[in-house]
């Protein structure tokens, strides 16, 4: 019986850190949901839906071959969707997770300094910094 009580006590403090761990992701992704939205709607205002779209597009192309969870992003004209991505990021790592945002945050940066210098990163930047910040705090 005392081995039964162990278990049982292991298994109670096993899904509860795996509870936490999902509140956690659902954070992550609730603050990166925001922020691309935030993005998208900044760069719409400058650069055009079409553009903006192709930017995220290509960016998401490029970091979702090392993260595929983020395949759960769909991005058109519309905007961005993130339907799909709260499900991709069950069973992952938060560490994952948080590597995969922050790699989004980081390659629309570069990507928009190849292609404008820092002429749009100057307008955006202090989103994804802000993002950058809350990932470190969160």
């Amino acid at each position: 019986m005392v081995r039964a009580k162990g278990k049982k006590r292991d298994d109670a403090l096993f899904n509860a850190r795996l509870q936490e761990n999902e509140k956690v992701k659902y954070k992550l992704v609730h603050d990166f949901r925001g922020n691309l939205e935030r993005t998208w709607v900044r760069l719409c205002s400058i650069i055009g839906v079409k553009e903006t779209a192709s930017i995220f597009s290509g960016v998401l192309h490029n970091v979702s071959r090392e993260h595929l969870f983020l395949k759960g992003i769909n991005i058109s004209n519309e905007g961005v969707r993130l339907d799909q991505l709260m499900e991709n990021v069950v069973g992952l790592e938060q560490s994952a997770v948080h590597a995969g945002f922050m790699a989004f945050s980081q390659d629309v940066v570069t990507l928009l300094t190849d292609l404008t210098g820092d002429v749009l990163v100057r307008k955006v930047k202090p989103l994804l910094q802000e993002f950058e910040y809350n990932m470190e705090d969160g």
